[in-house]
């Protein structure tokens, strides 16, 4: 029998969170995809229904996203536990992808916003998944805990 180390955890976590967010544009650029099976293989719950709820509105409304010109597109994220199947993750958030309008290409949104972010994974048949996202704080642009030395 084996059994996972602690920093492997970490390293499984952490990246299954990362390839949520990652997962969540893929499944909102142009051909936008509810659909998007990866979303469900790296979501769970409450979180799950959100973010293909989320991505089945951007494609009613015709919209899509794509990254900005000039990105400072950032996540510094940190485990803050794992107790069992559980883990809580700290996720300072930099985001500045583009909502545009597919047909006209015309840009609705391209704000710079800074959210710092609690969330929950949770290890579903073998596979750590996002469970929830709570937003803490908000700021505009690169700022609040992105400024911070803290990571």
């Amino acid at each position: 029998m084996t059994t996972t180390e602690p920093d492997d955890v970490a390293a499984l976590v952490t990246a299954r969170y990362l390839e949520f967010w990652d997962a969540r544009f893929e499944a909102n650029t142009d051909p936008v995809d509810p659909d998007s099976a990866t979303l469900r293989d790296l979501a769970t719950g409450d979180q799950l229904v959100n973010v293909v709820a989320e991505t089945q509105q951007r494609q009613d409304a015709g919209l899509a996203l794509r990254a900005a010109d000039d990105p400072v597109k950032e996540r510094r994220i940190r485990l803050v536990d794992v107790q069992g199947d559980t883990a809580t993750i700290q996720d300072c958030a930099t985001n500045d992808d583009v909502v545009y309008r597919v047909a006209t290409d015309e840009v609705l949104d391209d704000s710079v916003v800074t959210r710092n972010i609690s969330a929950t994974m949770r290890l579903v048949d073998g596979q750590w998944r996002l469970a929830a996202a709570q937003e803490l704080q908000k700021w505009e642009g690169v700022a609040g805990c992105a400024l911070s030395s803290d990571s």
